[in-house]
């Protein structure tokens, strides 16, 4: 994701040149939008460590014509430097890190004509910030803080430097927020195999999978797909709910012969209704697609 803030950048301008005259600029005040880009997920589990990955900005700084001109004049092509502060902060568990310890290469910009400068910072990759830590519940969100920075302006008759403060102009500063969710959350929003067992796979699930375990793949598939399919439109409530679909999914797998539709004592399976003529009755039959059971009755 991206966002764009507004910042304040002002600082004092010194000089080594060897000029006949005094600058006519010393001080430089600019309002600068930098639009900070980092990738997150969309939720993490409590307490686990997160980073915001790839996380670097992109700052616009107009100079303006007039210095644009003025520092073409004498031999002033680029601008280059370094970022010393670079905040960003977590709120829900709180923790703050400077992004830019050690300092930030900022590599020679061309300054155009008409003092635009376009510039990437890092330059080349981006910064894997963190560990924060998710708190408990609701959301961990980041935060931009201030940037400290200075830049370098080489001349043909020596150095213009800038120290610059970046303070923030707005009063919101979040970048983005992710949700907090429990391993329950997970199992409720799962939508295939693949994501039950990412949760199962957790260390701190509070399920007994022993069961589960010693199954085939093919039946620990089939007890996946009887969590999804049984689960209320609201969620399950409780992990022993989970738990006891698991626990009578794999019972019912137990008393099952291998082949579709082939009677086997009291119990029969296959995919799908079964039709009147199948079994008699008293027998059992569980639809292996959606979980369902029928009894054979003498009515069908």
């Amino acid at each position: 994701m991206n966002k764009t803030f507004n910042f304040v950048c002002s600082g004092e301008i010194e000089d080594d040149l060897n000029l006949p005259f005094p600058l006519s600029v010393d001080h430089l005040e600019l309002e600068t939008a930098i639009r900070i880009n980092m990738t997150t997920p969309i939720s993490v589990l409590a307490n686990e460590e997160v980073y915001a990955e790839n996380t670097y900005l992109s700052v616009a700084i107009d100079l303006g014509e007039d210095i644009a001109s003025l520092l073409g004049g004498i031999g002033g092509t680029h601008i280059e430097g370094e970022l010393s502060s670079f905040y960003v902060s977590s709120q829900n568990t709180e923790k703050t890190i400077n992004l830019a310890d050690p300092a930030i290469e900022i590599p020679p910009t061309a300054i155009p004509d008409n003092g635009l400068v376009e510039i990437r910072i890092p330059y080349d990759v981006g910064i894997d910030a963190g560990p924060y830590i998710a708190g408990e519940e609701e959301e961990l969100s980041f935060h931009l803080g201030d940037l400290s920075t200075t830049f370098l302006l080489p001349t043909g008759l020596g150095n213009v430097t800038l120290g610059a403060e970046c303070v923030l102009f707005d009063d919101d500063t979040t970048i983005t927020s992710i949700s907090i969710e429990t391993l329950l959350d997970r199992i409720n929003k799962a939508e295939n195999e693949g994501q039950v067992r990412a949760v199962f796979n957790h260390g701190e699930i509070d399920l007994d999978l022993s069961g589960f375990n010693s199954l085939t793949g093919e039946e620990q598939a089939d007890v996946i797909a009887a969590i999804i399919s049984e689960r209320p439109a609201q969620g399950y409530g409780s992990m022993s709910t989970v738990q006891q679909v698991i626990d009578e999914t794999i019972e019912l797998l137990s008393q099952i012969d291998e082949g579709p539709f082939v009677p086997s004592g009291t119990w029969i399976h296959g995919e799908g209704a079964p039709s009147n003529e199948i079994g008699e009755v008293g027998n059992y039959y569980l639809d292996k697609t959606t979980f369902n059971v029928y009894e054979k009755t003498e009515d069908g």
